[in-house]
């Protein structure tokens, strides 16, 4: 009986040990789809402290500098990690996996979106003396916005390139990527008016 018992241990034990669970490795554009996505929902969290109606005066710096500082550092992280993964891409060529880029297109257009809307809603209700104190945060994350838009259109173009000329993703994509660069390239015209003038 004894004998039986320490046989099934040392099977118990043995089997434990024999097999190690293999971890699937994601593909760079699963991790390139799952850091803009998780850029959209962080961004997104950050910019809803930010006021951006009513009457905006000095009590309201310090958490907006809060949430301008953890945007930029959001953005300047998912752009540090995207950004190789890019370059270092096989481009997909298969309509599939093209939905991927749709995805990461479409969830960066957006963050970058919410940021053009709480910036522009918030320079229009600050006061001129918040405003510039806050210009440099302001400034740095506008410009952070350039350092993920550019590997992401990147992407978007090789893709575009690669595909047939009439597919539905192609012009999907097509069309999701000018309106990123549109609002990328408008992005600093309405605030640096506003700006320029402090």
């Amino acid at each position: 009986m004894k004998f039986t018992g320490v046989i099934a241990a040392a099977l118990t034990l043995g089997s434990a040990f024999a097999a190690p669970v293999v971890q699937k490795k994601d593909s760079p554009l699963e991790t390139i789809t799952s850091l803009i996505a998780g850029l959209k929902t962080d961004v997104a969290s950050e910019l809803a402290s930010i006021p951006i109606v009513g009457d905006v005066e000095a009590a309201a710096i310090p958490v907006v500098q809060a949430a301008l500082a953890g945007v930029l550092s959001k953005v300047q992280g998912v752009a540090a990690d995207v950004t190789p993964l890019v370059f270092g891409l096989a481009v997909p060529t298969v309509e599939a996996e093209a939905q991927s880029v749709l995805a990461v297109v479409g969830d960066l257009k957006e963050t970058v979106t919410g940021i053009q809307t709480t910036v522009k809603g918030f320079v229009g209700v600050a006061t001129s003396d918040v405003v510039s104190t806050l210009k440099p945060e302001i400034q740095s994350v506008l410009t952070a916005v350039g350092t993920i838009a550019s590997p992401v259109t990147s992407l978007a173009f090789s893709v575009i390139n690669t595909l047939p000329a009439g597919s539905l993703v192609t012009s999907e994509l097509t069309t999701l990527v000018g309106d990123l660069q549109g609002v990328v390239n408008g992005l600093l015209a309405p605030v640096d008016s506003i700006l320029s003038i402090l």
